[in-house]
């Protein structure tokens, strides 16, 4: 495509709270293709070598426009999924696909290990943890909730029993602050405790405040369990399975 001098503008997205790449090569594929005479549009995905990412797409639509102008609608799209241990797990690559258990209070749930990452106390995840995003319409008048302009969907419109939210993280576009969802009610989210104004800027400066609620944080209680089979063979113990036995 010619050097990136030359290019119109750039994005530029952190993932994890780190830096995209440094300096590596990229393998994508053109996820969606379409043109009309009036417009046109293209989606792309790529797997940086180096980017710890789960999402990694850019969409792009120029459209015609009154006056011989051009539209366009250029969008970005980035996830990260790496959680940060207290303690260390082996890194010898016995860890990927097993399941890893979170838990904070009530809230409970469960994701697959794609890779322990080095020195060990950071692990790749399958999937985000990201369960909402929505604008902030306003705040109660103690701080305790906030109304937002979408309603949280898995229990408005998937069916769930009221209280899967319940003590998920709810922090800002900076990610800076954490809250924890009391109870969700509508398009309603109560917070653990009062919120001020400073702890949900407008970070990227485009008129919306927004919150996001992610299924787990700082804090929760990590569990990875671990089998292990013992038999006694002739007065002599034999270990089997993932885990270990000590002064057995």
């Amino acid at each position: 495509m010619g050097a990136t001098g030359h290019t119109v503008h750039h994005n530029t997205g952190m993932v994890d709270r780190a830096t995209q790449y440094k300096g590596s090569t990229s393998r994508g594929c053109l996820e969606m293709f379409s043109g009309t005479p009036e417009a046109g549009f293209a989606e792309l995905s790529a797997t940086p070598d180096t980017c710890p990412a789960r999402v990694y797409r850019r969409a792009v639509c120029l459209a015609d426009a009154p006056g011989g102008q051009v539209y366009l609608l250029d969008i970005l799209r980035l996830a990260g999924n790496v959680l940060t241990l207290e303690q260390k797990l082996p890194a010898d690559g016995a860890l990927p696909g097993k399941m890893l258990y979170l838990r904070a209070g009530t809230h409970r749930t469960a994701y697959r290990i794609l890779e322990v990452l080095p020195p060990g106390n950071a692990v790749r995840l399958e999937h985000s943890g990201l369960l909402f995003r929505s604008k902030i319409l306003n705040f109660s008048g103690d701080r305790m909730s906030l109304t937002t302009e979408l309603p949280p969907p898995i229990e408005t419109g998937k069916g769930f029993k009221p209280g899967y939210y319940d003590g998920a993280l709810v922090t800002g576009e900076d990610l800076r602050a954490q809250y924890r969802v009391r109870k969700v009610d509508g398009d309603r989210v109560v917070l653990d405790r009062p919120a001020p104004d400073t702890d949900f800027p407008d970070s990227d400066g485009d008129g919306r405040r927004m919150v996001l609620v992610f299924e787990h944080g700082p804090g929760d209680d990590v569990v990875l369990p671990h089998s292990v089979f013992v038999r006694v063979v002739d007065g002599k113990a034999e270990q089997q399975g993932a885990g270990g036995l000590t002064g057995f």
